[in-house]
């Protein structure tokens, strides 16, 4: 993630991780878009606030949102590549051995928690707006 510094001077440097060699960051700049998109459609369908205070399976929003299950669980995977949901530890074992759609539990994480409506400093209409952009 891009982090702002203000630098000697006043002015602002945009700050990568140390640990990325120059290719990783350069990829990684150049991608970190996507993940806004992810956010503003998971925001926009209403899955935060689903997932507020409990853990939810694919179906289970894919039934309370109206969608196709399939879709559901690959945006809530690209959501945990994001940072934004992370996948229950106890439900991750089973699943594996099971069926992962149907036995992968998905939680908001504590970034993914300003993402709800009516969250302390909520960020959900910027991420509405910003994932809704096209570029």
């Amino acid at each position: 993630m891009n982090v702002l510094k203000k630098v000697k001077g006043g002015s602002y440097a945009t700050l990568l991780p140390d640990s990325l060699p120059p290719r990783e960051a350069l990829l990684h700049l150049a991608i970190a878009h996507h993940g806004f998109h992810v956010i503003g459609a998971l925001t926009r369908l209403g899955i935060p606030d689903l997932l507020g205070g409990c853990s939810r399976t694919a179906p289970a929003v894919a039934v309370a949102i109206r969608a196709d299950t399939s879709a559901v669980f690959r945006l809530l995977r690209a959501a945990v590549a994001v940072g934004v949901l992370q996948i229950d530890p106890k439900s991750a074992l089973t699943a594996a051995a099971e069926d992962p759609v149907a036995g992968t539990l998905f939680t908001l994480t504590q970034t993914g928690e300003v993402l709800r409506r009516g969250a302390p400093n909520s960020m959900r209409a910027f991420a509405v707006g910003e994932g809704s952009r096209r570029r």
